[in-house]
Protein backbone atom coordinates (compact mmCIF):
# COMPACT_ATOMS: atom_id res chain seq x y z
CA UNK A 1 0.00 0.00 0.00
CA UNK A 2 1.06 3.38 -1.04
CA UNK A 3 2.26 5.51 1.58
CA UNK A 4 0.45 8.51 0.31
CA UNK A 5 0.95 11.34 2.86
CA UNK A 6 4.96 10.56 2.46
CA UNK A 7 4.73 11.01 -1.55
CA UNK A 8 2.93 13.93 -1.12
CA UNK A 9 5.31 15.37 1.56
CA UNK A 10 8.17 14.48 -1.00
CA UNK A 11 6.84 15.34 -4.22
CA UNK A 12 3.69 17.78 -4.45
CA UNK A 13 4.41 21.46 -5.07
CA UNK A 14 1.62 24.23 -5.43
CA UNK A 15 2.30 26.67 -7.98
CA UNK A 16 1.09 30.26 -6.53
CA UNK A 17 1.79 31.85 -9.78
CA UNK A 18 -0.35 29.51 -11.97
CA UNK A 19 -3.64 30.54 -13.21
CA UNK A 20 -5.11 26.94 -12.20
CA UNK A 21 -6.84 27.59 -8.88
CA UNK A 22 -5.28 25.85 -6.44
CA UNK A 23 -7.92 23.38 -5.56
CA UNK A 24 -7.36 22.39 -8.92
CA UNK A 25 -3.99 21.84 -8.90
CA UNK A 26 -4.57 19.19 -6.22
CA UNK A 27 -7.03 17.11 -8.01
CA UNK A 28 -5.30 17.42 -11.19
CA UNK A 29 -2.57 16.02 -9.04
CA UNK A 30 -3.97 13.21 -7.46
CA UNK A 31 -5.56 12.07 -10.59
CA UNK A 32 -2.39 11.68 -12.35
CA UNK A 33 -1.20 9.64 -9.79
CA UNK A 34 -3.87 7.04 -9.86
CA UNK A 35 -3.49 7.08 -13.64
CA UNK A 36 0.51 6.17 -13.45
CA UNK A 37 -0.52 3.57 -10.70
CA UNK A 38 1.38 5.36 -7.78
CA UNK A 39 -1.70 5.85 -5.82
CA UNK A 40 -3.76 2.38 -6.08
CA UNK A 41 -7.40 0.99 -5.69
CA UNK A 42 -7.54 0.48 -2.09
CA UNK A 43 -5.03 3.16 -0.66
CA UNK A 44 -5.87 5.27 1.81
CA UNK A 45 -6.36 8.85 0.97
CA UNK A 46 -4.41 11.73 2.96
CA UNK A 47 -6.67 13.66 5.18
CA UNK A 48 -7.87 16.77 4.33
CA UNK A 49 -6.34 18.15 7.75
CA UNK A 50 -2.68 17.01 6.76
CA UNK A 51 -3.36 18.50 3.67
CA UNK A 52 -4.09 21.66 4.74
CA UNK A 53 -0.55 21.35 7.27
CA UNK A 54 1.55 20.16 4.65
CA UNK A 55 1.16 22.83 2.51
CA UNK A 56 -0.48 25.95 4.86
CA UNK A 57 -3.39 26.35 2.67
CA UNK A 58 -6.93 26.72 3.75
CA UNK A 59 -9.82 23.55 4.65
CA UNK A 60 -12.38 25.17 2.25
CA UNK A 61 -9.74 24.64 -0.82
CA UNK A 62 -8.86 21.18 -0.04
CA UNK A 63 -12.81 20.32 0.58
CA UNK A 64 -13.32 21.23 -3.16
CA UNK A 65 -10.71 19.40 -4.14
CA UNK A 66 -12.23 16.28 -2.14
CA UNK A 67 -14.98 16.90 -3.13
CA UNK A 68 -14.92 17.08 -6.93
CA UNK A 69 -12.75 13.84 -6.48
CA UNK A 70 -15.34 12.30 -4.94
CA UNK A 71 -18.29 13.45 -7.71
CA UNK A 72 -15.93 12.05 -9.83
CA UNK A 73 -15.77 8.81 -8.51
CA UNK A 74 -11.93 8.74 -7.76
CA UNK A 75 -12.28 8.43 -4.48
CA UNK A 76 -14.76 6.93 -2.24
CA UNK A 77 -15.43 8.05 1.71
CA UNK A 78 -16.23 5.27 4.54
CA UNK A 79 -17.62 6.40 7.57
CA UNK A 80 -15.30 5.94 10.23
CA UNK A 81 -12.11 4.94 8.39
CA UNK A 82 -11.36 7.60 5.78
CA UNK A 83 -11.02 8.51 2.56
CA UNK A 84 -9.67 5.81 0.02
CA UNK A 85 -8.82 5.27 -3.68
CA UNK A 86 -12.12 4.39 -5.54
CA UNK A 87 -12.05 1.41 -8.02
CA UNK A 88 -11.76 2.61 -11.68
CA UNK A 89 -15.07 2.58 -13.24
CA UNK A 90 -16.41 0.69 -16.50
CA UNK A 91 -16.97 4.05 -18.82
CA UNK A 92 -19.30 3.16 -21.83
CA UNK A 93 -19.48 5.75 -24.67
CA UNK A 94 -23.08 6.62 -25.82
CA UNK A 95 -22.32 8.58 -28.96
CA UNK A 96 -21.96 4.83 -30.36
CA UNK A 97 -24.80 2.17 -31.03
CA UNK A 98 -24.15 0.04 -27.35
CA UNK A 99 -23.64 -3.60 -26.73
CA UNK A 100 -22.93 -4.71 -24.05
CA UNK A 101 -19.90 -7.63 -25.01
CA UNK A 102 -17.95 -6.33 -27.33
CA UNK A 103 -17.86 -2.90 -25.36
CA UNK A 104 -16.56 -4.89 -22.33
CA UNK A 105 -14.37 -6.75 -24.38
CA UNK A 106 -12.99 -3.58 -25.97
CA UNK A 107 -12.23 -2.67 -22.39
CA UNK A 108 -10.09 -5.64 -21.68
CA UNK A 109 -12.55 -7.28 -19.33
CA UNK A 110 -14.38 -10.54 -19.59
CA UNK A 111 -17.88 -10.02 -20.19
CA UNK A 112 -20.75 -12.60 -19.06
CA UNK A 113 -24.27 -12.88 -18.30
CA UNK A 114 -26.61 -15.17 -16.09
CA UNK A 115 -29.42 -15.37 -17.86
CA UNK A 116 -33.07 -14.83 -15.43
CA UNK A 117 -35.44 -15.28 -17.93
CA UNK A 118 -36.24 -16.17 -21.64
CA UNK A 119 -39.41 -16.81 -22.75
CA UNK A 120 -41.67 -15.53 -24.96
CA UNK A 121 -44.39 -13.67 -24.28
CA UNK A 122 -47.68 -11.98 -24.60
CA UNK A 123 -46.63 -8.17 -24.17
CA UNK A 124 -48.45 -5.61 -22.26
CA UNK A 125 -49.91 -2.29 -23.65
CA UNK A 126 -46.54 -0.89 -22.06
CA UNK A 127 -44.86 -3.20 -24.31
CA UNK A 128 -46.49 -2.99 -27.24
CA UNK A 129 -45.88 0.81 -27.14
CA UNK A 130 -42.39 0.27 -26.86
CA UNK A 131 -41.81 -1.74 -30.11
CA UNK A 132 -45.28 0.04 -31.83
CA UNK A 133 -46.97 -3.26 -32.29
CA UNK A 134 -50.70 -2.88 -33.30
CA UNK A 135 -52.14 -6.17 -32.83
CA UNK A 136 -52.37 -7.78 -29.42
CA UNK A 137 -52.03 -11.05 -30.55
CA UNK A 138 -48.69 -10.68 -31.66
CA UNK A 139 -45.90 -12.34 -29.72
CA UNK A 140 -42.44 -10.93 -27.45
CA UNK A 141 -39.61 -12.18 -27.25
CA UNK A 142 -37.88 -11.18 -23.31
CA UNK A 143 -34.41 -12.08 -22.36
CA UNK A 144 -33.91 -10.86 -18.83
CA UNK A 145 -29.89 -11.15 -18.23
CA UNK A 146 -27.38 -9.62 -15.10
CA UNK A 147 -25.00 -8.63 -17.21
CA UNK A 148 -21.18 -9.00 -15.24
CA UNK A 149 -17.60 -7.85 -16.25
CA UNK A 150 -15.04 -9.65 -14.70
CA UNK A 151 -17.68 -11.38 -12.78
CA UNK A 152 -19.12 -8.30 -10.84
CA UNK A 153 -22.84 -7.68 -11.83
CA UNK A 154 -23.20 -4.61 -13.85
CA UNK A 155 -26.46 -4.22 -14.93
CA UNK A 156 -29.94 -6.02 -15.11
CA UNK A 157 -31.34 -5.71 -18.79
CA UNK A 158 -34.59 -6.78 -20.03
CA UNK A 159 -34.34 -7.03 -23.43
CA UNK A 160 -37.62 -7.30 -26.03
CA UNK A 161 -38.03 -8.38 -29.42
CA UNK A 162 -40.87 -8.64 -31.59
CA UNK A 163 -41.20 -12.73 -32.28
CA UNK A 164 -41.83 -12.41 -35.86
CA UNK A 165 -38.85 -10.63 -36.22
CA UNK A 166 -36.95 -13.96 -34.30
CA UNK A 167 -39.08 -16.89 -33.87
CA UNK A 168 -37.15 -19.84 -32.34
CA UNK A 169 -34.92 -17.52 -30.22
CA UNK A 170 -35.92 -18.49 -26.83
CA UNK A 171 -34.50 -22.05 -27.63
CA UNK A 172 -30.61 -20.44 -27.81
CA UNK A 173 -28.16 -20.95 -24.63
CA UNK A 174 -27.83 -16.92 -23.79
CA UNK A 175 -25.67 -18.20 -21.00
CA UNK A 176 -22.90 -18.52 -24.17
CA UNK A 177 -24.00 -16.48 -26.97
CA UNK A 178 -24.64 -12.47 -26.92
CA UNK A 179 -27.88 -11.21 -28.27
CA UNK A 180 -25.89 -9.08 -30.66
CA UNK A 181 -24.14 -12.20 -32.08
CA UNK A 182 -27.40 -13.86 -32.62
CA UNK A 183 -29.41 -11.25 -34.13
CA UNK A 184 -26.58 -10.51 -36.53
CA UNK A 185 -25.68 -14.49 -37.23
CA UNK A 186 -28.78 -15.89 -36.83
CA UNK A 187 -31.83 -13.69 -38.05
CA UNK A 188 -29.25 -10.72 -40.04
CA UNK A 189 -30.64 -7.82 -38.35
CA UNK A 190 -28.57 -5.54 -37.86
CA UNK A 191 -29.63 -1.79 -36.14
CA UNK A 192 -29.14 1.63 -38.24
CA UNK A 193 -29.46 3.90 -35.01
CA UNK A 194 -31.49 4.11 -31.67
CA UNK A 195 -32.80 6.42 -29.39
CA UNK A 196 -31.77 6.40 -26.01
CA UNK A 197 -32.67 7.48 -22.11
CA UNK A 198 -30.66 7.87 -19.05
CA UNK A 199 -31.92 8.99 -15.69
CA UNK A 200 -30.76 8.64 -12.57
CA UNK A 201 -32.13 6.47 -9.84
CA UNK A 202 -31.79 4.83 -6.67
CA UNK A 203 -32.22 1.07 -6.58
CA UNK A 204 -35.03 0.49 -4.35
CA UNK A 205 -36.37 -2.87 -5.90
CA UNK A 206 -35.04 -5.65 -3.31
CA UNK A 207 -35.43 -8.06 -5.82
CA UNK A 208 -32.94 -5.70 -8.09
CA UNK A 209 -30.73 -4.84 -5.85
CA UNK A 210 -29.97 -9.00 -5.07
CA UNK A 211 -29.08 -9.63 -8.37
CA UNK A 212 -26.93 -6.64 -9.17
CA UNK A 213 -25.13 -7.66 -5.54
CA UNK A 214 -26.04 -3.94 -4.42
CA UNK A 215 -27.43 -2.46 -1.61
CA UNK A 216 -30.96 -1.90 -1.55
CA UNK A 217 -31.19 2.21 -2.47
CA UNK A 218 -27.74 2.30 -4.09
CA UNK A 219 -27.27 4.84 -6.60
CA UNK A 220 -28.08 3.56 -9.91
CA UNK A 221 -28.83 4.24 -14.06
CA UNK A 222 -32.11 3.33 -15.60
CA UNK A 223 -31.53 3.13 -19.27
CA UNK A 224 -33.78 2.81 -21.99
CA UNK A 225 -32.65 1.85 -25.17
CA UNK A 226 -34.71 1.20 -28.60
CA UNK A 227 -32.59 -0.51 -31.48
CA UNK A 228 -34.17 0.98 -35.01
CA UNK A 229 -33.74 -0.93 -38.15
CA UNK A 230 -33.06 0.82 -41.28
CA UNK A 231 -36.80 0.91 -42.45
CA UNK A 232 -37.46 2.92 -39.22
CA UNK A 233 -39.01 -0.68 -37.77
CA UNK A 234 -38.44 -1.20 -34.28
CA UNK A 235 -36.09 -4.59 -33.75
CA UNK A 236 -35.42 -4.21 -29.70
CA UNK A 237 -36.66 -2.43 -26.80
CA UNK A 238 -34.18 -3.10 -23.87
CA UNK A 239 -34.92 -1.22 -20.24
CA UNK A 240 -32.23 -1.66 -17.90
CA UNK A 241 -31.28 -0.87 -14.51
CA UNK A 242 -26.99 -0.28 -14.04
CA UNK A 243 -25.07 0.26 -11.26
CA UNK A 244 -23.50 3.63 -10.76
CA UNK A 245 -20.61 2.72 -8.65
CA UNK A 246 -19.25 0.66 -11.61
CA UNK A 247 -20.13 2.73 -14.69
CA UNK A 248 -19.75 6.02 -16.01
CA UNK A 249 -21.22 7.17 -19.67
CA UNK A 250 -19.27 9.67 -21.88
CA UNK A 251 -20.80 11.99 -24.18
CA UNK A 252 -18.72 13.70 -26.84
CA UNK A 253 -19.99 16.79 -27.62
CA UNK A 254 -18.81 19.07 -31.00
CA UNK A 255 -20.50 21.93 -32.74
CA UNK A 256 -20.52 19.74 -36.05
CA UNK A 257 -17.78 21.64 -37.14
CA UNK A 258 -14.55 19.16 -38.41
CA UNK A 259 -11.58 21.58 -37.73
CA UNK A 260 -13.40 22.15 -33.85
CA UNK A 261 -12.08 20.19 -31.09
CA UNK A 262 -14.46 17.87 -29.22
CA UNK A 263 -14.61 17.55 -25.57
CA UNK A 264 -16.02 14.65 -23.09
CA UNK A 265 -18.24 14.62 -20.25
CA UNK A 266 -18.48 12.01 -18.17
CA UNK A 267 -21.99 11.80 -15.87
CA UNK A 268 -21.44 10.33 -11.87
CA UNK A 269 -23.71 9.89 -8.97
Amino acid sequence: MTDIYQHFKDHFILNYTSDIPLYKQLENYIVAQIRIGTFKEGDKMISENEICQLFDISRTTVRQAMNGLYEKGVIIRIRGKGTFVAKEKIQFNINNLFYFTPSIMALGLEPSSTIVGCEVIDPTDEIMEKLKLTDKSQKVFRLTRVRKADNIPVSLDIAYMPYYLCQGIEKINFEHRSLFNVQEKIYQLSPKYANSTINAILIDNPKTAKLLESKKGAAGFHIQLTYYLEDGTIMEFTDSVTRADKCSFQLTITNGKKEDLSFSQSFHI
